[in-house]
């Protein structure tokens, strides 16, 4: 039996971010969003949960979802020193985090890399992309 808990992990991203003092320190938690785009987008310096990629994940007496989360951060520059920072601050928090929600247990969230691009043609915006490999379970 397929268990999917995307809609619960990202929730559970998203509240532990808002929640972190290490990353709202750089970021306020009020633009540490879902994937939904915004009108207007939030002001940088912002924090966007991607878009989720989620598969079966089955072990020994254990249904659920293993998923591959991205976390996009958006920072100003003049250099990429403000995004980087962001960007560890994330993969820090997030890497071998404690996530709780009601309805799923989890086996863990390990940071598998970050990439940090230019955003935009202007030389100050640039995009950090934080990736995680995660697995839960239904309890």
């Amino acid at each position: 039996m397929a268990v999917d808990h995307t809609l619960a992990m990202r929730q559970a991203v998203t509240l532990f971010l808002r929640a972190t003092p290490s990353v709202t320190s750089l970021v306020p938690a009020s633009r540490i969003v879902g994937p939904q785009v915004t009108d207007p987008p939030p002001q940088f310096p912002f924090i966007r949960y991607g878009m989720p990629i989620t598969s079966q994940y089955e072990a020994t007496r254990r249904e659920g979802s293993e998923h591959a989360i991205t976390i996009h951060v958006f920072a100003n520059g003049p250099g990429e020193d403000a995004c980087a920072n962001i960007c560890a601050a994330v993969a820090t928090a997030l890497d071998d985090a404690a996530l709780t929600v009601a309805t799923i247990g989890n086996y863990g969230i390990d940071w598998t890399g970050t990439t940090i691009i230019r955003d935009t043609p202007e030389s100050s915006a640039y995009h950090g992309i934080v990736t995680f490999t995660a697995r839960t379970f239904g309890l």
